[in-house]
């Protein structure tokens, strides 16, 4: 799958990965998580999860200038988290917001 990502996407930084001795078919939250909601710009759900990996459900990219605030709250709740789970299966893209949105992940080229 990631070569495919790759190939597709021409990004290198693009990628999927799973280490475990076999693959969580439903991940269950506790109450006690983190939880923020930015359903209005763009990020209906992050949290952190259990083995403190990090969580975000981006069902868009919005357009305006609200995003950079919104992305800089996601990645300071995510900077000390082991990994991170992008959810983009109910986004319907479209926004040159994504390219902000991974400027925070990777920096640079």
């Amino acid at each position: 799958m990631s070569v495919e990502l790759v190939s597709i996407s021409t990004d290198k930084h693009m990628g999927v990965s799973f280490r475990g001795a076999t693959r969580p078919q439903n991940v269950e939250l506790t109450p006690d998580e983190e939880h923020m909601d930015f359903a209005k710009e763009g990020a209906a759900e992050a949290r952190i999860l259990p083995g403190h990996i990090g969580y975000v459900n981006l069902k868009a990219f919005p357009l305006d200038t609200s995003a950079a605030q919104v992305y800089a709250g996601l990645f300071n709740m995510f900077a000390g988290t082991r990994a991170l789970i992008v959810d983009v299966r109910d986004n319907g893209g479209g926004a040159s917001a994504v390219d902000l949105f991974l400027s925070y992940r990777h920096p640079g080229p």
